[in-house]
């Protein structure tokens, strides 16, 4: 694939603050209609074949969902951008390789959830998501809730996902929050369908426990 012709360009073609693509793409592409209607195998099979400018569909395609993963992970809108951004940028690069007989998606999503656990890695202290933005039914958007309320639930959510383990967040992101099969999830971190289900169950019993052990400790300061 010719490098030349990939240019990231956020400020044109999407909004940085929100991480959501407002235009067709991040990538500088010909100004010509894409074929939306194409599966992902036979986009990827053009972009091998030399039609590079069709990389375009993908990224539109998978940006909101990529960005999404990244942000769930890292908590941060830039670096969750960026991370999306690398993400695709690797795709595009190694996309002469790809086996045509595998998911597109599962590919991507295993880059970003890779790029994002390393971003974890180095940072001293790990923050993660204002669940609002990539979880809309969780339970603070309950019809009784004030705002000041929905913000007290929001954050003792994201103080309970900022305890837990990022092999054990990226499951229960890649599973509760954006719905993906186990199969599937297995394929994205390359591990067995046990090994997910594992981190799974234990994920789901360290987000009970910590939000167990929160509400105990806020019904003591209130008493």
């Amino acid at each position: 694939m010719p490098q030349a012709s990939v240019r990231m360009i956020p400020q044109e073609y999407g909004n940085r603050g929100t991480g959501t693509l407002k235009k067709q793409s991040v990538m500088e592409v010909p100004n010509e209609e894409a074929p939306e209607e194409l599966a992902d195998t036979e986009l990827v099979r053009r972009c091998q074949n030399g039609d590079s400018s069709l990389f375009r569909v993908l990224v539109k395609r998978y940006w909101n969902k990529a960005y999404s993963i990244a942000y769930g992970m890292v908590g941060n809108r830039d670096d969750a951008w960026d991370i999306a951004q690398e993400a695709f940028l690797r795709v595009y690069k190694a996309v002469d390789s790809f086996d045509l007989t595998r998911a597109f998606h599962t590919w991507l999503y295993r880059i970003v959830t890779n790029l994002s656990i390393d971003s974890l890695r180095r940072r001293s202290l790990a923050k993660t998501v204002g669940l609002d933005d990539v979880a809309p039914s969780l339970p603070d958007r309950s019809p009784g809730a004030n705002s000041a309320e929905r913000k007290e639930l929001r954050l003792r959510i994201e103080e309970v996902f900022t305890a837990i383990p990022s092999k054990y967040r990226a499951v229960l992101i890649l599973r509760d929050v954006h719905g993906l099969a186990c199969k599937e999830i297995a394929r994205i971190m390359r591990c067995t369908h046990s090994t997910v289900r594992w981190r799974l169950h234990r994920a789901r019993r360290l987000f009970r426990e910590l939000w167990e052990k929160n509400d105990k400790r806020m019904g003591s300061v209130k008493s």
